[in-house]
C-alpha cells in the first residue's frame, strides 16, 4: 500500500493489532505551531511525529513532557498543558485557568509549604509566598513511602508529595502539594485526594493503569502477545481526566491559558480552521475519503518568552487492515470550505472524494 501526504504535517504509519488478533493501519499526522496575534501558525520545519513517550526526567521521579502518538486509538480528544504558573508579585496561592472550546479547567497554586510531625502529631505550615511554581505531577498531591518494609503507594500519582499513609513513623517532613482544586477541602493526613495537573499521565499512573485489563498467567499463556480480552482504548488516554475533551476537537476552536505569564497576559489562540482527512483509493478504481480524528492537543508554555510557546496537534486515522487499499492519499480542507457545502460541522464531515 502506498501512502502519499500532501498536508504540510509529518507523519507515521504503523500496524496495530487488537485483543482478536484484528489488524489495523494507522495513520498519525502531527502539526508543530506557534503561537501569533492569535493564531496558531505552523512552524517553517516540521519536526517528525513524536512517536514514544518522553519524560521530564528519570521516569521514576518525573512525569511525562509529551505523550508519544504510537496508539491504536484514542476515544476522545486528550488536552495538555506544560506550564508554570507565574505572578508578577510574590503571593502565597493564586488560581491558573485553561479554557479549550467546551473544556474549561481551573486550579490553585500554592507555594512551598509541609506537613511536619510532633510526636503523633502531623501539623502543616502556611504556603510560603512565591512567583513561579511547576504545574506539574511532582507538585501535586501523591507519593510513595515505606512502612513495615511496605511500599504504600497512592497509584494516580506516585511520584507526587502530601501522601502521608498510617504508620509512616520514620519520617518527620512531607511536602505539602502545590496543585490542587479550587475548592480543595483541607487536607487530613492519613486521607487521598485526587491529584490535579495539566500535563499527560504515564501510562503506569492510575486511571490509565486500569485500563490495560487482565494481566495473569492465563493471559501469558493463551493471549500473549495480544492485548488481554479486557483491553480498553481508554488506556491511550493520556492526558488528565479533567482534560480529556468531550468528544473530539474539530479545529477553529478558542484556546486560553490564564496565569502562566509574567506579565499576566493570557496565552491565546485558535485552533488551525481546516480539515484533515485521507483519500482512500481501491484497487477496484473507487476513491473514498475519510476523516481523521484530532485526537491530541499538546500546549508547552513553560519558557518565559512567549515567542517560545509551541502547540503540538495530532490528527489519527485507524483503518482495518484490507488488501483492497491500493493507496492512502493525506489531504486537508479549509473548514470554511466545508462549512459552505455542509453546515457547521458537529464533528468530522467527510468531504467528497
Amino acid at each position: 500500500m502506498e501512502l502519499v501526504n500532501y498536508t504540510p504535517w509529518p507523519h507515521l504509519l504503523f500496524e496495530r493489532g487488537d485483543a482478536e488478533d484484528r489488524r489495523y493501519d494507522v495513520l498519525v499526522m502531527q502539526g508543530a505551531f506557534r503561537f501569533r496575534e492569535g493564531q496558531l501558525e505552523p512552524l517553517d520545519e516540521q519536526p517528525s511525529v513524536a512517536a514514544v513517550d518522553t519524560y521530564l526526567g528519570d521516569p521514576r521521579t518525573t512525569g511525562l513532557e509529551r505523550a508519544g502518538a504510537v496508539a491504536t486509538r484514542r476515544p476522545r480528544s486528550d488536552v495538555s498543558v506544560l506550564a508554570f504558573a507565574r505572578s508578577p508579585e510574590r503571593r502565597a496561592r493564586w488560581r491558573v485557568r485553561l479554557q479549550v472550546g467546551r473544556l474549561s479547567h481551573e486550579l490553585e497554586v500554592r507555594g512551598m509549604h509541609a506537613w511536619e510531625r510532633d510526636g503523633d502529631t502531623w501539623n502543616l505550615s502556611e504556603p510560603e509566598p512565591c512567583v513561579e511554581v511547576p504545574i506539574g505531577y511532582e507538585r501535586a498531591f501523591g507519593g510513595r513511602h515505606k512502612v513495615d518494609d511496605q511500599w504504600r503507594v497512592e497509584p494516580r500519582n506516585p511520584i507526587g508529595t502530601g501522601f502521608i499513609p498510617k504508620g509512616l513513623d520514620d519520617v518527620d517532613l512531607v511536602y505539602a502539594p502545590q496543585i490542587v482544586a479550587v475548592d480543595e477541602p483541607d487536607h487530613e493526613p492519613g486521607k487521598r485526594y485526587e491529584p490535579k495537573g495539566w500535563a499527560p499521565i504515564p501510562g503506569h499512573f492510575a486511571p490509565r493503569s486500569e485500563h490495560v485489563g487482565t494481566i495473569d498467567e492465563a493471559w501469558k499463556k493463551e493471549q500473549w502477545p495480544k492485548p488481554p480480552k479486557d483491553f480498553s482504548d481508554a488506556f491511550y488516554q493520556s492526558a488528565h481526566p479533567d482534560l480529556i475533551y468531550p468528544g473530539y476537537l474539530v479545529g477553529g476552536e478558542a484556546i486560553r491559558v490564564d496565569g502562566v505569564t509574567w506579565d499576566e497576559r493570557p496565552v491565546q489562540a485558535k485552533l488551525p480552521g481546516f480539515f484533515v482527512f485521507v483519500l482512500l483509493r481501491l484497487v477496484n478504481g473507487q476513491m473514498v475519503a475519510r476523516p481523521t480524528m484530532l485526537d491530541s492537543l499538546h500546549l508547552d508554555l513553560r519558557d518565559p518568552d512567549s515567542d517560545k510557546h509551541r502547540a503540538f496537534l495530532t490528527w489519527r486515522l485507524v483503518l482495518p487492515k484490507t488488501d483492497v487499499i491500493r493507496r492512502l492519499e493525506g489531504r486537508m480542507v479549509p473548514l470554511s470550505q466545508l462549512q459552505r457545502a455542509k453546515g457547521t460541522p458537529q464533528s468530522h464531515p467527510t468531504p467528497s472524494a
